[in-house]
């Protein structure tokens, strides 16, 4: 008889197993509309392929159209040869400050979903924001500043490799 080591207890408290779906689920489709509906978060482990995460893409929304997305639709962040363009540091191996992504256009994505193919040797994690939660305490804190960014033509600007840019919205900065 071979003794084998039990498996290691899972951490339920991580918000990483929090929010787990399983994806091998035969009601998958609705079970991870209703977590991301009731928590706005669902993490999942498993997804075999590319091609099976971009199916599970597909059933849950239309794949947004990326400059950098390849065939498939889907866009790999990996880090690139050279310096980075503006907007283009996801593509290095640095630290992205927290951010909404595509908030350059008129309708930003409404969902994002990330798969890792390769676990970093050192850092790689992900810092997730609920948005709700701070636009909540931003109204609540900062009422003059939330009229300003949830006002339509809002304008914003912030730096890129040093350099300011600035864009202007028709839309609000933030929904109320």
């Amino acid at each position: 008889m071979h003794k084998t080591t039990p498996p290691l207890p899972i951490d339920t408290d991580t918000p990483f197993e929090r929010h787990r779906v399983d994806p091998r689920r035969t009601d998958l489709h609705p079970h991870l509309v209703s977590a991301l509906r009731d928590r706005d978060l669902a993490t999942f482990s498993e997804i075999p392929s590319n091609p099976g995460f971009a199916d599970l893409v597909r059933d849950l929304a239309v794949l947004y159209p990326h400059p950098d997305s390849g065939p498939d639709g889907l866009t790999l962040l990996h880090a690139r040869d050279g310096s980075p363009g503006a907007g283009q540091l996801g593509f290095t191996d640095s630290e992205l400050l927290p951010h909404t992504e595509r908030s350059c256009l008129p309708r930003p994505p409404h969902l994002l979903m990330l798969m890792c193919l390769t676990p970093a040797h050192h850092g790689g994690e992900s810092v997730l924001i609920d948005g709700r939660a701070v636009a909540e305490e931003l109204s609540l804190a900062f009422p003059e500043t939330w009229s300003a960014l949830s006002a339509p033509r809002t304008a914003h600007q912030h730096r890129t490799d040093g350099h300011p840019v600035q864009h202007r919205r028709t839309q609000p900065m933030v929904v109320p």
